[in-house]
């Protein structure tokens, strides 16, 4: 069985070619936090599009969706260096 690839920015888990950022296997990032070409977006749109998600499947208010998703983000590689320069 090969190895399950997980987006370096959500974390999502990465089946299919369609999965992968701009349907190239092999992209860290999923379709999700890529545009088009597979190019991953920038951290305010993905903040913005995960607290869209936390709140959609979980039905909290948008503060602490705001603050899941920053937490989850912080664990990310995607994310490493914004956290650090940013002192969050």
């Amino acid at each position: 069985m090969a190895e399950e690839k997980i987006c370096e920015s959500c974390g999502m888990p990465m089946h299919s070619p369609e999965d992968f950022g701009g349907g190239k296997p092999g992209n860290l990032h999923c379709k999700y936090c890529t545009d088009e070409q597979g190019n991953l977006k920038d951290f305010d749109t993905r903040l913005e599009d995960l607290t869209r998600f936390v709140i959609s499947r979980s039905g909290v208010d948008r503060t602490v969706a705001v603050q899941m998703a920053r937490e989850n983000m912080a664990k990310m590689p995607a994310w490493k260096g914004y956290f650090e320069q940013n002192g969050q």
